[in-house]
């Protein structure tokens, strides 16, 4: 990229990847003029300290950005901003986020012909038993993989018809390192077993720990997305280490840099469909682009873990302080101002519950005992008198709109719901839950 005070633009800057490009770019154009956005979903200011450029809290899906940015040339727009999770099957909610924020952004880039960098996924090569090139076709697995396959294919598309627009899709791998700890489940497997074994725990991993996966330092695939400045032509390029490891592997490199002797803990695996080999090849990237991986979990990426404030443990949340942890309840109205709501809620921490108590706010568990896992999400279902504001509608089978804020002490799991993105045990039907806060718009039928 020619001059040394470039125009960028950074969406998801404030996540884990795009904090850590953002910070990058800034130390290597220290003149440039950076404005990030990112609407927080799965990021945090704290990880842009000493983030000297502009800000806009948005959400890219509803973004108008001829509104925001008027006529302002970008030299480069690097797309980072996606829903993460995974584990979030709402297909129309996955897929609309991703896909339509990237189409916007495309509208807006298209009369200038603004470079595009974009994160694709290795999700999007589905099962794998050798390293994935880049011309393989997609066999994405779950909705978030199909979701970054259509990004894909609008992009190459769009190149298609216009050569002289350049966009770089860069299918990330296993991606860990510093500003990852807000992600919560979603965040690296490098990362949770840390934080496990830093805690005094045997780390969880798939029976029989044969799995492979391509773990890669965020700094090496910092250093592909700033190389894609300079890239000649439009393509699709890996990024990641090149060199698949197993968990049982990953297991002994922690150990070894962390100080620790722990054996692994073998638990199932609870996925229908889960990428048990992962490795990129990089003959590709390296011809276009000249990437060349620094960092390895065998070598100096697990020296930087160890010092990473990321992989410290977390401490114990307090019921009192818990966060929100869905914003989408459905409810029914039970009387005047009184709803039986149901949706879906995250673990905020640990604990092990015993069952046939009274949990609070008319609920009340089924028998035996259970160990709730932090990050586990389920279904739930609570009693709540919290409606404001109250209205009635002459029809009884209507749907209300509501906002209803609710403080739940405890709630029931009906069932075990979805996927983690880490080896960890999935919740136990029945269990008694009492650290949770939730908030957001509730439906209710009278």
């Amino acid at each position: 990229m020619s001059g040394s005070s470039p125009n960028l633009l950074i969406t998801g800057g404030a996540g884990f990847i795009g904090s850590n490009l953002t910070l990058a770019l800034q130390e290597k154009f220290p003149e440039a003029r950076l404005t990030v956005i990112d609407d927080f979903r799965s990021g945090d200011f704290k990880n842009l300290r000493g983030y000297r450029g502009d800000f806009v809290a948005q959400n890219l899906a509803t973004l108008g950005w001829r509104e925001q940015f008027g006529d302002e040339k970008f030299d480069a727009i690097f797309h980072l901003a996606s829903i993460t999770d995974t584990t979030l099957h709402d297909q129309f909610v996955q897929v609309h986020d991703n896909v339509e924020s990237f189409r916007r952004l495309l509208n807006f880039a298209r009369p200038s012909n603004t470079r595009i960098v974009y994160a694709s996924s290795a999700s999007t090569y589905g099962p794998a038993t050798a390293a994935s090139v880049e011309s393989n076709g997609a066999a994405p697995a779950n909705v978030y993989a199909f979701s970054k396959t259509i990004m894909d294919n609008v992009a190459m598309r769009e190149a298609k018809e216009n050569p002289a627009w350049i966009m770089i899709g860069l299918r990330y791998f296993n991606v860990y390192g510093p500003r990852e700890a807000h992600k919560g489940v979603p965040a690296s497997m490098v990362y949770h077993l840390a934080q496990q074994m830093k805690a005094g725990q045997r780390p969880r991993i798939f029976k029989q720990g044969h799995q492979k996966r391509d773990f890669v330092y965020v700094k090496d695939v910092v250093e592909g997305s700033i190389l894609a400045l300079e890239a000649k032509e439009s393509g699709i390029y890996n990024l990641g280490s090149g060199q698949a490891r197993s968990f049982n592997e990953l297991v002994d490199v922690l150990n070894k840099y962390l100080g620790t002797k722990f054996q692994p803990d073998y638990i199932e695996n609870p996925h229908a469909h889960y990428q048990n080999f992962t490795e990129a090849d990089l003959d590709k990237v390296r011809g276009a682009l000249g990437y060349q991986p620094q960092f390895s979990p065998t070598s100096s990426g697990c020296i930087q873990l160890k010092n990473d404030r990321s992989v410290r443990p977390e401490p114990t949340a307090s019921p009192a302080r818990t966060q929100p942890s869905q914003k989408n309840f459905v409810g029914r109205l039970i009387s005047a101002g009184r709803l039986l709501c149901t949706g879906q809620l995250r673990a905020v921490r640990s604990r092990t519950s015993r069952c046939g108590e009274f949990a609070g706010s008319g609920i009340w568990t089924s028998e035996g005992s259970a160990t709730i896992r932090r990050g586990a999400s389920f279904d739930i279902s609570f009693f709540t008198s919290t409606v404001m504001p109250f209205r009635l509608t002459p029809s009884s089978s209507a749907f209300i709109p509501m906002v209803v804020l609710i403080q739940v002490p405890s709630a029931v799991a009906t069932r075990s719901v979805g996927e983690n993105a880490s080896p960890l045990p999935l919740l136990s039907v029945g269990a008694s839950v009492a650290s949770f806060a939730c908030e957001g718009p509730c439906s209710a039928s009278q």
